[in-house]
């Protein structure tokens, strides 16, 4: 079930994003971070993961982060699943410099004893993240599509816009670039120093009744 927790990530992700996987044994990496051009690939690599029950989680944060850090992806988000009991080492200094990377830390804690969700919960407090907390391993799949959706959030804008042209580039050849419908919505980006902004959001006029 854990596998398929993190395969059903997997599918929610498209081929513009980077993906990558640790297996909790000594921060080893099931699958280097990597764009996702091939989901059956990253599920093979799943599958054949031997899973561990480390002393500590901090090889695998550390790895993530590591992993993350040269990367130019506007989101970068780590879930980490575990029952809490692998209480070596000063997570909060960890977690803390992770984030100073700009990356944000959930937490998932599944099968905890008295002590698991506290440490879990506080980990994804230092990692400003989200601590979701399951009974049933069969809720894992669904608590990571919904984290997933949630890391997701900030960037997706909703809302009525007009995109507007900002720049002469001539992205379409012959094509007429001075008027658009109207959008419901966009996943807002971040331009590089190299790219050339062609089109910018401007709101759409107020709609009165006559």
């Amino acid at each position: 079930v854990v596998r398929g927790a993190a395969e059903a990530v997997v599918d929610q992700l498209t081929p513009r994003d980077l993906v990558g996987v640790t297996n909790g044994t000594n921060g080893t990496v099931v699958f280097p971070l990597t764009t996702l051009s091939d989901k059956a690939k990253v599920k093979q690599q799943i599958e054949s993961m031997i899973l561990g029950d480390p002393p500590s989680y901090i090889p695998d944060l550390t790895a993530a982060d590591a992993q993350l850090l040269n990367t130019t992806a506007a989101v970068k988000h780590i879930i980490m699943l575990g029952d809490g009991d692998a209480t070596f080492g000063d997570y909060r200094s960890v977690i803390e410099t992770i984030h100073s990377h700009r990356i944000t830390v959930s937490t998932v804690a599944i099968g905890s004893d008295a002590g698991g969700p506290a440490l879990m919960q506080a980990i994804a407090g230092w990692g400003h993240g989200r601590f979701y907390k399951s009974n049933s391993i069969q809720d894992v799949p669904q608590i990571f599509l919904k984290e997933t959706q949630e890391s997701l959030k900030p960037w997706i804008v909703e809302g009525v816009i007009t995109p507007r042209l900002s720049s002469p580039a001539e992205v379409l050849p012959g094509e007429r670039l001075d008027s658009f419908p109207a959008l419901t919505g966009y996943v807002a980006p971040t331009a590089r120093a190299s790219s050339a902004v062609v089109l910018k959001r401007q709101p759409c006029a107020p709609f009165h009744d006559a």
